[in-house]
């Protein structure tokens, strides 16, 4: 499914490495969910081929598709507040009369 970059044990939290997937160019980074996992960035244009092709290599490791909820829970976890969602920021509160 990917090209052998050096794998990814390298990638420290909130950094990046260029990798192929399904043939596509795309990023994995380790993101904010609070999770052990990756985002995956590439071309709008091949987000539907990488997606499948993860999906597909993932059922072997038991993927699975949490959903964007799962986001939301995982940054309040991770202490990674989402503004508005979470909370409200001090901007909102400062209306003038």
């Amino acid at each position: 499914m990917t090209k052998d970059h050096g794998g990814v044990r390298d990638i420290q939290f909130m950094q990046a490495k260029k990798t192929t997937i399904a043939d596509c160019d795309a990023h994995l980074r380790q993101g904010i969910s609070g999770d052990l996992g990756f985002e995956v960035w590439g071309q709008t244009k091949d987000s539907l081929k990488i997606y499948r092709a993860v999906v597909e290599q993932g059922k072997d490791y038991g993927i699975r598709q949490m959903g964007g909820p799962s986001k939301v829970v995982h940054h309040v976890e991770a202490a990674f507040a989402t503004p508005t969602l979470d909370f409200i920021p001090a901007i909102h509160g400062s209306r003038r009369n």
